[in-house]
């Protein structure tokens, strides 16, 4: 028999007379009146016996061993794992999130980690179990997995810049910072170019220039807002 599983005893007697049944083992097996639990993992010994009456002997006792096996829950829902976002740590991200079961318990992760990794963006499978309160009456249950969502991270540009003036031949530093990369420079207009770090007045007329840096695997693209930069006519003083 298994755990949670019932048995109606049906002894008789040649007297008619009432059997009453007892166990060996009551953490394994109970009985009450004549219905049978099995409660535990464990074997216990039933006992039939009947103490007669004032017409008959007591009857020889009957036993019978019964093995009770740990039953298997039923997992209705396996947990999930709320997405998070890139930096986050292992011990931050695999927080387990709901998850039923036919009996009280807890899920786990069984997979081993370093709790302090960061996870790149992307999907990351775990493996999971179910582990019942009660340990002596059911078995554990596995084969559950849980998946850990990474998103992207958005990064930030640092710059001090703000719109300006310049001469034709007038040069200035570009000192654009990103997150997690190399800066890119892009220009509108043909009054100024940019070499590396380097701007150069061109011509009269104004331009845009705006920071950018592509993203990678962990960080989403991003881009700077657009300055605006004024060449003015450099008179010529004779």
């Amino acid at each position: 028999m298994y755990v949670g599983d019932q048995l109606t005893l049906d002894a008789t007697t040649s007297s008619d007379l009432g059997v009453t049944y007892t166990s060996s083992n009551t953490s394994a097996v109970t009985v009450s009146g004549n219905t049978l639990t099995a409660v535990g993992e464990g074997n216990a010994t039933i006992t039939a016996s009947q103490a007669g009456n004032s017409n008959y002997n007591a009857a020889a006792n009957v036993t019978h061993t019964i093995t009770i096996n740990k039953a298997t829950p039923t997992v209705t829902a396996w947990p999930t794992i709320a997405a998070v976002t890139y930096g986050a740590t292992l011990e931050q991200a695999l927080v387990l999130v709901g998850g039923t079961a036919s009996v009280e318990g807890t899920f786990a992760i069984t997979d081993s980690y370093n709790a302090a990794d960061v996870p790149n963006a992307g999907t990351h499978t775990y493996n999971v179990t179910f582990t019942p309160s009660e340990t002596n009456k059911y078995n554990v249950v596995s084969g559950g997995t849980a998946t850990l969502t990474v998103n992207k991270a958005n990064q930030t540009i640092t710059w001090d810049f703000a719109d300006c003036t310049l001469l034709p031949g007038q040069t200035l530093e570009l000192n654009a910072t990103a997150t997690c990369g190399a800066v890119t420079y892009v220009v509108n207009g043909t009054a100024i170019s940019v070499s590396g770090t380097i701007l150069t007045a061109i011509e009269e007329g104004t331009a845009t220039i705006k920071a950018t840096c592509a993203g990678d695997t962990n960080y989403n693209d991003v881009e700077s807002i657009e300055y605006t930069i004024t060449v003015e006519k450099n008179d010529d003083v004779t």
